[in-house]
């Protein structure tokens, strides 16, 4: 589930060969290209399952810079609705100048859950702008079997990890996402879903009605889950 709010939209310019590369990535990810055409060496490494005597570990990994008052809703749907049946590592790239994610993360990194592993990593914000510098990080390091690429304004609702665990046990795809998402309708940024008070925060749920379903049909950018062989 993801939460939408007004913002203003940012604009990159590309050469043209990297506009055309552009697109052919994003067919990519939605399966209609082979990843060879653009990178001649890419070989996948083997892929291995979870056998079923072994914990299922899972790595989640968001950004956050200025917007603590959506990524409270991702860790509180994390620690209201944690799975039994795996480990989670919550990775989350912040800033040390940007206090209200600071006060959140101190928060949350309260709740002492025995299969939550939290993972803050504290960057220079310019370093946040690009999520792929994190995102690279992450992927460098992740011990995980799958590793959730996202955004902090993803919301993990009810029976999503059991019902992820079951579907990727035995998934040799490396990559994989959600074929349906449910999006809140726009929210304009002083409705009270939005606000946010540094001083008093706390664990906040979603009424689920209010959340439309939409087909997804290529791994956009908060739903990419990747397995951990190949990140």
């Amino acid at each position: 589930m993801t939460l939408s709010t007004q913002v203003n939209n940012a604009v990159e310019y590309y050469s043209k060969f990297d506009a055309i590369k552009s697109w052919g990535l994003k067919q990519l990810a939605g399966g209609r290209i082979p990843a060879n055409i653009f990178y001649d060496d890419l070989e996948l490494p083997p892929i291995s399952v979870v056998r079923n005597d072994k914990p299922f570990a899972l790595e989640i990994v968001s950004h956050c810079w200025q917007y603590a008052h959506l990524l409270r809703y991702q860790l509180s749907s994390i620690v209201l609705y944690a799975p039994n049946d795996m480990d989670i590592t919550v990775t989350v790239y912040y800033c040390e100048t940007d206090q209200a994610t600071v006060d959140t993360l101190g928060y949350f990194a309260s709740f002492d859950q025995p299969n939550i592993t939290w993972n803050w990593q504290c960057f220079d914000k310019e370093y946040l702008f690009r999520r792929s510098i994190g995102r690279n990080h992450a992927a460098l390091i992740t011990k995980a079997d799958w590793i959730w690429f996202t955004d902090c304004d993803s919301i993990f609702y009810q029976n999503c990890f059991s019902s992820l665990r079951q579907q990727l046990r035995c998934e040799l795809s490396p990559l994989v996402f959600p074929l349906i998402e449910h999006r809140s309708r726009p929210l304009h940024p002083e409705h009270t879903h939005l606000s946010f008070d540094g001083g008093h925060i706390s664990l906040v749920d979603i009424e689920p009605n209010d959340f439309v379903a939409t087909a997804i049909t290529r791994a956009t950018g908060p739903l990419q889950i990747v397995h951990g062989d190949v990140a």
